[in-house]
């Protein structure tokens, strides 16, 4: 039985996001930043209003960042092997890895992380660079979400970064 889990997306920021990439930022400073902050918080709440873990409607999608099993087994298998400690450290056994990611924030966290630093151009600052920037390489374009529609959840983000801080 899998129970909802809700959070606020201030918790998540402070007990998920920001310590997951204090250990990225361990193997590599500019892979965490406040802008990183932002653009993670940002595709959580776009993607389940950080209300969900699991996908509504019954899809594949999983955890408050909806990563659908095929795209975390793609980047679990992609992550360079400086990283994989990042996800062992918050993993409960490598070999289930892929179990987790519904219920384990913290993995399903790393797995967004290594899914937009696996992505060859810069990250944009401002809120309408990160939700362009959320469209075209975690959501896709054949992804339902909508630019325009989105800004404002990244802008939102943006806030609670700066006053969390």
């Amino acid at each position: 039985l899998l129970l909802e889990i809700n959070m606020l997306p201030v918790e998540l920021l402070k007990y998920v996001i920001r310590p997951v990439l204090a250990e990225f930022g361990r193997v590599n400073p500019k892979t965490n930043s406040k802008t990183i902050e932002a653009l993670l918080l940002g595709t959580a709440m776009v993607e389940s209003r950080v209300l969900r873990i699991t996908q509504m409607g019954g899809g594949p999608a999983q955890s408050y960042f909806q990563i659908e099993p095929f795209t975390a087994r793609d980047i679990i298998n992609r992550t360079p092997t400086a990283y994989q400690d990042v996800f062992d450290l918050f993993a409960m056994d490598y070999a289930t890895q892929l179990d987790q990611i519904t219920a384990n924030q913290h993995l399903a966290c790393c797995v967004a992380r290594m899914k937009y630093w696996l992505d060859k151009k810069p990250v944009p600052t401002g809120a309408t660079g990160l939700a362009e920037y959320h469209k075209r390489v975690y959501n896709t374009p054949l992804g339902k979400a909508n630019v325009e529609d989105n800004i404002d959840d990244f802008m939102l983000a943006m806030s609670m970064v700066e006053k969390t801080r």
